[in-house]
């Protein structure tokens, strides 16, 4: 009688746990980079437009929460902050979505951990483009720095939970433009990246473990190495497909995989990368 009842309790417990895990969003946008004397600068682009069109989308999609970091808000600094202070706020068996829009760069891997010997970077809004005397990369946000703190939010979401990154970004090839306007299907194409390297590399302190139970991590790329990353419609091609797409009934897994096989916004010179992280695993 006595293992009937705590049966009967532990599987309350699990169906008030799953009723209670909730759809969270975190929007981090940067297009409106400043243009430093002692540098070229970066390049325009509409990234403010992607985090306005998803948040619609999001909260009509029945995501409870929806938190943005945008322009100069959007420091090297703020953003790691902000991914700590928004792990704090998910509980175990939540639905989580982060996404990425600005400028890409590479720089040399000092980590080791690159097949390819280069380390992609996410542009902040205080990263410059290339080196000088006072700039040594330091703002750049480096896949490890933000790989480092999804792994504490896949320990905390935990095997019920689930973690989707998004980056509309790039981080191979393309180019940038000072102060360009553009029509979005006529005229110069805006493109979120450069072909220029860094100079210099940068390593970094990782502090989190992932954890054997840590939750299933899906990873979507606007464009795979080699490829640029071209606007549509005054937005990034992956920012627009998802808002398009996203739905309340709408899974993660069925989501990315709309956006890998789409023909219409994303074309044949840009094809999305898609990466399944499976519990407890970084996949290579």
């Amino acid at each position: 009688m006595k293992k009937c009842v705590l049966l009967l309790a532990m599987m309350l417990l699990a169906f008030a746990f799953q009723s209670e895990a909730k759809k969270m969003a975190l929007l981090i946008g940067v297009g409106d980079y400043p243009q430093y004397s002692d540098h070229s600068g970066w390049g325009k682009i509409n990234s403010a437009n992607d985090v306005i069109l998803l948040k619609v989308a999001l909260k009509k999609a029945g995501f409870q929460t929806v938190q943005t970091l945008t322009e100069a808000s959007a420091t090297h600094d703020n953003i790691l902050n902000k991914l700590i202070t928004f792990t704090k706020l998910c509980h175990p068996g939540d639905m989580v979505l982060i996404h990425f829009s600005g400028h890409g760069q590479q720089m040399p891997d000092l980590m080791q951990d690159e097949t390819d010997k280069l380390t992609e970077s996410f542009i902040p809004y205080d990263a410059h483009r290339f080196v000088t005397p006072t700039y040594r990369g330091q703002a750049h946000l480096t896949d490890d720095e933000i790989r480092d703190k999804l792994t504490a939010l896949r320990n905390k979401l935990g095997p019920n939970g689930l973690l989707m990154v998004t980056i509309d970004a790039c981080h191979s090839e393309g180019s940038t433009r000072i102060n360009m306007k553009s029509d979005p299907e006529e005229g110069k194409p805006i493109y979120r990246g450069t072909s220029d390297k860094f100079e210099i590399g940068k390593k970094v302190e990782l502090v989190n473990a992932l954890r054997k139970d840590a939750c299933r991590l899906i990873e979507l790329s606007a464009c795979q190495a080699g490829q640029k990353n071209k606007e549509y419609k005054g937005f990034g091609r992956l920012s627009f497909i998802l808002a398009k797409k996203i739905s309340k009934d709408i899974t993660f897994d069925k989501l990315a995989s709309i956006v890998v096989n789409d023909q219409t916004v994303m074309n044949r010179k840009q094809n999305p990368k898609l990466t399944v992280h499976p519990v407890g695993i970084w996949s290579r």
